[in-house]
């Protein structure tokens, strides 16, 4: 009987044992687990920072090279301004040493009316 109730007392003392060293290992995945969980938010939000600070960064680039590209643009227009006004300058002063000249000029101002139209509708 002092044996029977000897090994009761041993199982209960055993079990409660398991069961303390259970709940503390319980705990400690529950810890475990609220730190993991934490530790991926923390990483998302990081990634989240990065991506919001590459789409700034993409907008930015954009901005610039849309800049560039007009003042260039604007840069190749004037160029080409500058270019067709020195042309113009060149032949009327040819036109004006064919008159001087006696020679006709009809031929020379269809050829710079058919050119300033070309030129002008694009």
């Amino acid at each position: 009987m002092k044996r029977k109730n000897f090994e009761k007392e041993r199982e209960k003392l055993e079990d409660r044992e398991f069961l303390e060293k259970w709940n503390e290992k319980m705990k400690l995945m529950r810890e475990d687990e609220k730190q993991e969980l934490q530790d991926i938010r923390n990483r998302n939000k990081n990634l989240q920072r990065f991506h919001v600070k590459q789409i700034d960064l993409k907008k930015v680039k954009a901005e610039k090279d849309f800049r560039e590209n007009l003042e260039t643009a604007f840069k190749t227009s004037l160029m080409l301004q500058n270019e067709n006004d020195e042309f113009l300058k060149y032949a009327e002063s040819w036109v004006q040493e064919y008159y001087k000249d006696g020679k006709d000029i009809t031929p020379l101002l269809l050829d710079l009316k058919a050119y300033k139209k070309k030129i002008y509708a694009n």
